[in-house]
């Protein structure tokens, strides 16, 4: 798929994620007004705390599993002991395609002297746009027989809790221990704040 291509269809996914950002507002103030009044502030203050964070005051990484373009299949808990970054993202976005240029060429040497891993995951059935394959990304743009560096695909349930917004990229750091310690959008444009936090 050009470039172009990639790009149309970025901008008319932007485009409906505008709507749909409205649509989940209005939805989001509502259920939100409804568990206030039902539930009351005292009980979702306290089932927030309840949300498994650990005494450090850090949101510890799921355990799931992501299936490898290799067909084998990988575990989140199997990648504790080393910094992680798990990143999201589709295969019809251009700034995806760019990173994955970035990291062979010069970020992913940096990541492996550091001991840090990558957990690349395509968002389920890519965001529900027609994309090339992962494999065939993966081909074009490299990544695939790199050590330390994981590539496969999300279920649903784990694209809807880590990408809730539908972002065509977005990217978690994790320590060693396991625990969320960043997060943001467009993996390419922070590689070096994330060599920082985790290196």
């Amino acid at each position: 798929m050009s470039k172009s291509n990639k790009k149309r269809m970025e901008q008319l996914r932007k485009r409906q994620l505008k709507i749909r950002k409205r649509i989940e507002k209005i939805a989001l103030l509502t259920i939100t007004v409804a568990v206030l009044v039902i539930v009351g502030v005292h009980y979702v203050g306290s089932a927030t705390g309840a949300n498994h964070t650990g005494s450090n005051g850090k949101q510890p990484l799921s355990d799931f599993t992501v299936t490898l373009i290799n067909g084998g299949t990988i575990s989140t808990k199997s990648l504790e002991g080393a910094p992680l970054v798990v990143w999201l993202m589709t295969t019809w976005c251009s700034s995806c395609s760019d990173t994955s240029e970035l990291l062979v060429s010069q970020y992913y040497s940096a990541f492996r002297s550091d001991g840090i891993r990558l957990l690349q995951i395509e968002n389920y059935n890519d965001l529900n746009q027609q994309g090339e394959s992962l494999s065939a990304f993966v081909s074009q743009y490299g990544g695939s027989n790199e050590p330390g560096w994981y590539i496969g695909t999300a279920s649903q349930s784990i694209t809807q809790e880590y990408n809730p917004s539908s972002a065509l990229d977005i990217y978690y750091m994790v320590n060693s221990q396991g625990y969320i310690v960043g997060s943001g959008q467009g993996l390419g444009a922070n590689l070096n704040s994330v060599l920082e936090t985790l290196g």
